[in-house]
């Protein structure tokens, strides 16, 4: 009898190898004997490479013999392409964590009680699962349902009450409107996220949970959040450790917000019109602090109380300045004010000596402190898109820094200190004035990648090919080939991927003579505007089901099939922006501030710029000329009818095109045609001379997406 229950055990094991084999999964995943087989506790399709990396291993369906790994307790099959949960997972009674996320799952089996010992069930990112089975209210020992991400969700079990030991319920973004009224027994939570509640109120339950660490309020894709004394309410969970409020229209801070003293996380995102009063800088225990897209133009000196500031997010604001007293923030690990209006930074900003990111792109510095060499714990600094001339020489103090962005500047040469940087190892110079590299850049003994494409570079030191650790090395493509010193010292750097190299080569062998080339370019604020007719009963459809037309774009571009819709609705193609038989266009908003073209001569000169006001630009003799509005194409529309109109949003080189002049650039012989799209104009096509000038070699960045409906009846 022992015999033939050992003949049946290797039966099972056998199964699960050969499936292992199949899936090249290790001893460590899948163990090859039998004994730690038997008693294997945990198998994940994850593999964490580190604590902020991972990634997902797409493997075959699991075979039933894992029905019988009775010791397990911790599966994960987060990111398996699963449309199904399968049955003969039930019967794995010890069960205490379950990771169903990120797959394509439309129903949870309702043997899912017979896992009595489960405490976690993350069934996240599962857009097709609509509803869940009554008998997830018999899981008495669940301590974590996270329910997130689930856009079709649209109702709880309405005995979910039951779960008495349930400390985490997280169910953002979906369409929920009606909450079970036995979710009021639930007592012990702790962390609560949720998405918009269509009822104009704090929802009950949560006034119940006197232990709340973690709360967090999203908008819904499908309602708008409308709770005026949402933070006078938060104020009474003494407990509370992380905050998010996130696009919810707030308006002030209440003056009782400083009663949250043991906060430690709070996240504003997008409350644009929100007015910041010194309750926000009362908050003694606060390590990070999200005031993104908040609208703010100024940041007060009081945020100096926050002493135990780690991380502090600025980003999409409107502030010129930073605060004197910055560099207060002694803790501070991060600072993050990207896409500002700054023009310097305060001299004390070297005082962060904890600070390792420090990200100020897309802003308007003509140079940094001297006091930056202060940071000496810096990691990453990224200056990006600004209109720095210089860097200081003193950037070489900086011994800790590991990656330096300062592309898309105005620099014309680089320190030698740079050579100092002892642990760099990402240098990008893109796009700038540099003619050359500094002589002792062979002692950077870490550096990996350097890029200096799109940049006029003449010479370059002799001693690159002594850069043992240099992967790649990224230089100019343009219609000037590279000097001979340039290519000697390349063909040198046997050990590195040049790229570039091929393109220079080509120029040379069909091109060697110098043209008169000149580079038209708009910097700034650019936009992919469309517009398209959709049946009336198509947008009905939508509208009935609640489906979001961001969701549906992300479906439909990336071939996701994840969302029910019927073929007869099912417009979108490959992506909405397909959807275009009114208009399509890929251009720069004319008429908005900092927008500007310029044009720019072989040798990296601006031969002739202008902002990209209508008023400027016609001054200096460009024709502006509207081909398309907005109005009248959907006023000549038949009715009813719907119509999509969609806006990608980006920053950077709008428009990037070379051109051969026959004589002096003649800035009458430019036409600029627009589109008005909605109150806006957006610039539709260029021509100079007569001729049609495309766009070549632009690189924005930032993209953000807007779309939606206009119905006409």
């Amino acid at each position: 009898m022992l015999n033939n229950s050992i003949q049946q055990t290797e039966t099972w094991m056998e199964e699960i190898w050969k499936w292992a084999d199949e899936n090249d999964l290790s001893e460590q995943d899948i163990p090859r004997n039998a004994s730690d087989l038997i008693n294997l506790q945990k198998f994940s399709s994850v593999v964490y490479e580190s604590d902020s990396s991972r990634t997902f291993r797409y493997i075959n369906p699991l075979p039933k013999a894992f029905s019988n790994l009775k010791k397990l307790k911790y599966l994960d099959l987060s990111n398996s392409d699963l449309k199904s949960v399968p049955a003969f997972l039930m019967k794995l009674n010890e069960l205490e964590t379950l990771k169903l996320n990120n797959n394509k799952i439309s129903i949870l089996p309702k043997s899912i009680n017979k896992l009595k010992g489960l405490k976690y069930l993350d069934v996240s990112t599962n857009i097709k699962i609509k509803s869940l089975p009554e008998s997830i209210s018999e899981l008495e020992n669940l301590e974590h349902l996270n329910l997130k991400n689930n856009y079709n969700l649209k109702k709880l079990p309405d005995l979910i009450g039951n779960l008495e030991n349930l400390n985490l319920l997280h169910y953002s973004s979906n369409s929920i409107e009606i909450l079970p009224q036995s979710i009021n027994h639930l007592k012990n939570l702790t962390s609560i996220e949720i998405g918009s509640y269509s009822k104009d109120k704090f929802p009950d339950f949560i006034l119940n949970q006197k232990k709340l660490s973690n709360l967090a309020f999203y908008i819904n894709f499908f309602d708008t959040f409308n709770i005026s004394n949402t933070l006078e309410i938060v104020t009474q969970f003494q407990y509370l450790e992380r905050l998010r409020l996130s696009g919810l229209d707030i308006k002030t801070i209440p003056d009782n917000f400083k009663d949250l003293k043991n906060i430690k996380y709070l996240d504003l995102d997008s409350n644009y019109n929100m007015k910041i009063n010194n309750s926000l800088f009362d908050l003694p225990s606060l390590e990070y602090l999200n005031l993104r897209n908040c609208n703010l133009k100024k940041l007060s000196k009081n945020i100096e109380n926050l002493t135990n500031l780690k991380s502090l997010n600025l980003e999409c604001n409107e502030l010129i300045e930073l605060p004197s007293n910055i560099g207060n923030l002694q803790l501070l690990e991060k600072l993050d004010i990207y896409n500002n209006k700054i023009k310097y930074l305060p001299e004390n900003i070297g005082s962060l000596k904890n600070l390792v990111d420090l990200i100020i792109t897309d802003n308007k510095l003509k140079c940094l402190p001297d006091s930056i060499s202060s940071l000496s714990n810096l990691s990453y600094l990224d200056c990006s898109y600004n209109k720095l001339t210089t860097l200081p020489d003193s950037i070489g103090l900086m011994s800790n820094l590991k990656k330096l962005d300062c592309s898309y500047n105005e620099l014309t040469t680089l320190p030698d200190s740079i050579s100092s940087l002892s642990n760099l190892s990402h240098l990008n110079c893109r796009s700038n004035k540099l003619t050359t590299l500094p002589d002792s850049i062979n002692k950077l003994c870490f550096i990996e990648k350097i890029y200096i494409d799109d940049n006029p570079i003449t010479t370059l030191p002799n001693s690159m090919n002594e850069i043992n650790s240099l992967k790649e090395f990224w230089i100019p493509v343009n219609d000037n080939a590279l000097s001979s010193q340039v290519l000697n010292v390349l063909s040198q750097m046997i050990n590195v991927s040049i790229i570039g190299l091929n393109e220079n080569l080509e120029m040379i062998n069909n091109n060697g003579e110098k043209n008169n080339v000149v580079t038209i370019q708009i910097n700034g604020t650019g936009v992919e505007t469309f517009g398209g007719t959709v049946d009336f009963k198509t947008y009905q459809y939508f509208e009935d089901n609640g489906i979001d037309l961001n969701e549906y774009n992300h479906d439909v571009t990336f071939d996701l099939d994840e969302l029910d819709i019927s073929d007869e609705h099912n417009f979108g193609g490959m992506g909405l922006e397909q959807t275009d038989d009114l208009w399509h266009i890929n251009g720069a908003y004319l008429d908005i501030d900092d927008n500007e073209i310029e044009v720019i001569d072989g040798n990296n000169s601006c031969i002739w710029q202008s902002s990209l006001s209508s008023k400027d630009l016609k001054d200096q003799g460009v024709k502006i000329i509207c081909d398309g509005d907005f109005d009248e194409i959907v006023n000549e529309l038949p009715t009813p009818l719907a119509v999509i109109a969609g806006r990608y949003v980006s920053n950077g080189v709008i428009f990037k095109t070379k051109i051969k002049l026959t004589e002096k650039f003649d800035a009458s012989k430019l036409v600029i045609y627009y589109h008005e799209d909605d109150g806006i104009d957006v610039i539709k096509m260029i021509k100079y001379d007569g001729k049609i000038i495309e766009d070549e070699s632009s690189s924005s960045y930032g993209q953000r997406q807007e779309l939606s409906w206009f119905v006409i009846i």
